[in-house]
């Protein structure tokens, strides 16, 4: 960018994935040829016509950051400049200023160590080609890191409202599903939900009392209510 070959331009939301660094608000950026860095590496730059004879619908923005249908194979529009004896002799190896930090910052600095090397191969003797492959033999080296085994033991979650939910049900007096509701917000069926996934999981809930209520709007459902609990034999460790 100190030579005006490439410059910055905030990164399209459908090409999120280009993006090697943010701005101070947080905002996408990405790395865009200028007609300069286009001119240097055989790339016609693109000719704007007068507003006054539009005879073809202007081309967007991004389509000088990642080549769209119709454009065929060429990578022109996000290949950087071809690599020069004089700049390896002055500044030293390119260094990829991508970020391989994230799924998204991995891919992007593959994809423009990929296009170094391509640049370099169509550069004049080739140059620079040697230092190109090492860099993306470095974009490759830094993979993702491995998934956590299997039967690594997990961190059980604090502050959850399920673990609310256990606290509840392993009191001496249990819970009702009223009292649970009004712990954690949950609907009654999410409730409901929970305490049979828990079964499933090998945990027994027992009911303490079904309470029936006697009074003016206490028929059915609204007259009688369950008081649940774990049984002291499940152990805390398998809610998880």
């Amino acid at each position: 960018m100190a030579k005006d070959l490439l410059e910055e331009v905030h990164a399209p939301r459908e090409h999120i994935d280009l993006a090697w660094r943010q701005d101070e608000d947080g905002a996408p950026l990405a790395l865009r040829n200028t007609a300069v860095g286009l001119a240097a590496i055989g790339v016609e730059p693109p000719r704007y016509q007068p507003e006054c004879h539009p005879s073809a619908p202007s081309q967007p923005a991004e389509a000088a950051i990642i080549p769209e249908a119709g454009q065929g194979d060429s990578q022109a529009a996000f290949l950087p400049p071809p690599l020069s004896a004089t700049s390896e002799t002055s500044e030293g190896p390119p260094r990829s200023p991508v970020s391989h930090q994230g799924r998204k910052g991995r891919a992007a600095a593959l994809r423009m160590a990929a296009a170094t090397v391509l640049a370099a191969w169509d550069a004049a003797e080739q140059a620079g080609i040697n230092d190109a492959i090492t860099g993306l033999r470095d974009a490759l080296a830094a993979a993702p890191r491995s998934p956590r085994a299997s039967s690594a033991p997990r961190t059980p979650r604090t502050g959850t409202k399920q673990e609310h939910v256990l606290a509840l049900l392993r009191r001496h007096e249990g819970a009702t599903i009223t009292q649970t509701i009004d712990a954690t917000g949950w609907q009654q069926h999410t409730v409901r939900g929970f305490l049979a996934g828990l079964k499933r999981k090998g945990i027994t809930i027992e009911v303490l009392e079904r309470v029936r209520q006697v009074g003016p709007n206490k028929q059915g459902a609204n007259g009688s209510y369950s008081i649940y609990r774990i049984t002291a034999a499940t152990a805390p460790a398998e809610a998880g």
